[in-house]
């Protein structure tokens, strides 16, 4: 729904007010994901001070076209053609966004 959508974004908007000021970065993992992989190389990954690092969700899978509700509906309102991006495993540098 677009009610849970919304709150979905809430997750993003106010990392930097959910942990404290001595943490510097944070790796978020949705619930559904399974991680096969030791996540320290993301966590020091250099990400030449952007503040997020994300993984790609099938740009290129036309497939994939229908899940991308920001491309409709109320998100396609909201963002009027700003650049958009959703994942489910992403890292976040407190620092550069704080």
């Amino acid at each position: 729904t677009d009610k849970q959508r919304i709150i979905w974004a809430y997750k993003i908007l106010f990392l930097d007010v959910l942990f404290p000021l001595s943490v510097e970065r944070i790796i978020f993992v949705d619930s559904d994901q399974v991680v096969r992989t030791d996540l320290a190389e993301l966590y020091h990954m250099d990400i030449k001070g952007a503040p997020y690092a994300y993984t790609p969700f099938c740009d290129n899978n036309k497939e994939m076209d229908e899940f991308r509700f920001w491309k409709g509906g109320f998100w396609r309102g909201h963002l009027q053609g700003l650049p958009y991006h959703i994942s489910a495993l992403y890292l976040v540098d407190l620092r550069v966004i704080l």
